[in-house]
């Protein structure tokens, strides 16, 4: 599924939807300075670049599934085109045809963890394979 649009993944595993990819909705979303990480051909992510150091929250739910310590909102996004023009993301997971599907497999991989944090017995493992694999309703 070829995005339209950017989501924005906070800290609490709330998303937000930016319609336009400018500098000042990045800076708006993210803050200042940040940064790009790439997670798979066709997926990478404005991050905000000092996270670990300003205080931000962490962001546990994309920590998990880019397997980097990340901390702020995370906005996914395409790449960029020849002309460094930042592109939309190309999420196709199997299954998943709309942003709604996208948004409850990322509300699912938050509660998980967080009912992981709750039980410090019980192990949650989230990888880049269950973000963009088949959706569960429980």
């Amino acid at each position: 599924m070829k995005l339209t649009n950017y989501p924005v993944i906070g800290p609490d595993g709330s998303i937000t939807i930016v319609e336009e990819c400018t500098y000042d909705a990045i800076v708006e979303h993210i803050g200042s300075p940040f940064d790009t990480i790439i997670i798979a051909p066709g997926l990478w992510a404005y991050i905000r670049d000092n996270g670990l150091f300003d205080g931000s929250l962490p962001n546990h739910t994309m920590a998990v599934v880019f397997g980097v310590a990340l901390c702020g909102p995370v906005m996914l996004i395409g790449g960029a085109d020849y002309n460094g023009d930042t592109i939309p993301a190309d999420i196709s997971p199997p299954g998943v045809e709309t942003l709604t599907e996208v948004a409850n497999r990322i509300k699912w991989m938050h509660d998980a963890l967080e009912e992981n944090r709750k039980n410090p017995f019980t192990i949650t493992e989230i990888s880049l394979d269950d973000f963009l694999g088949g959706l569960s309703n429980g």
